[in-house]
């Protein structure tokens, strides 16, 4: 059985929360409407490593619109630990309408999360 706590995807193994890995999968759970890692070290949407501004917001329109539209969601809904760069290329791309309609087509999912005891 799927058991969200015990998935990591982290390059370092450790949930480290700066590799790129743990950024990415931080983007999808955002953008899913989930809450980030609540194991990881640090918080990869603050972008200490310059991930999301040097090479993810860079490359946004090489991507599928899904894709986009989740990354776009996904800093939308963190707002408040992106850094002003990012900010910056943010309300550049964003199309209100767009990304507003994406949200709301979003379909919740229940997962089944177990406690391991």
């Amino acid at each position: 059985m799927f058991n969200l706590n015990q998935e990591m995807t982290c390059y370092y193994g450790d949930n480290c929360g700066k590799c790129k890995a743990c950024l990415k999968r931080t983007l999808a759970l955002i953008a899913a409407g989930w809450n980030p890692d609540p194991d990881l070290k640090l918080n990869p949407m603050k972008d200490d490593q310059k991930f999301l501004e040097k090479d993810i917001l860079p490359r946004l329109s090489a991507f599928d619109k899904k894709r986009q539209l989740e990354t776009l969601l996904a800093i939308r809904n963190s707002w408040n630990d992106v850094s002003m760069e990012v900010r910056t290329v943010y309300t550049k791309l964003y199309k209100k309408k767009e990304l507003d309609d994406y949200a709301f087509s979003l379909k919740t999912v229940d997962i089944k999360i177990e406690n391991e005891e």
